[in-house]
């Protein structure tokens, strides 16, 4: 998305945040026991949902980081701290964009002029 609106006569721009692990009450079916035990184990090292929205705040009130992504090839990514991150290789294969692209456009029945061509 951030490819296609680079050249944007609207302003618009497209960022993707990392929350960071956050604790959440996403495990409520899990047995009573294994919510105890992961509470136990992991409530240490996770962040509380007001830390893991760091980065979405970032995201929409820092007015210059999309300019700083830009600069320092972070591609428009914020970590969980807020700050832009260079993101993992794995994150920056133009190939598995489009593949991703393709798909979410055909979920989301775009036009056709928003898609990339992709060989499969």
């Amino acid at each position: 998305l951030r490819r296609k609106l680079e050249d944007d006569k609207y302003g618009v721009e497209a960022l993707a945040v990392h929350p960071g692990e956050v604790m959440t009450n996403v495990t409520r079916s899990l047995p009573a026991w294994l919510i105890r035990l992961k509470e136990i184990m992991m409530v240490p090292f996770l962040l509380t949902a007001a830390e893991g929205a760091r980065a979405s705040i970032a995201a929409l009130t820092c007015p210059n980081v999309s300019h700083r992504s830009k600069e320092d090839g972070t591609l428009g990514y914020l970590g969980s701290g807020g700050d832009p991150e260079r993101p993992a290789r794995q994150a920056r294969r133009e190939e598995d964009a489009k593949l991703l692209w393709k798909i979410s456009a055909a979920q989301c029945d775009l036009p056709e002029h928003m898609t990339f061509e992709v060989d499969l």
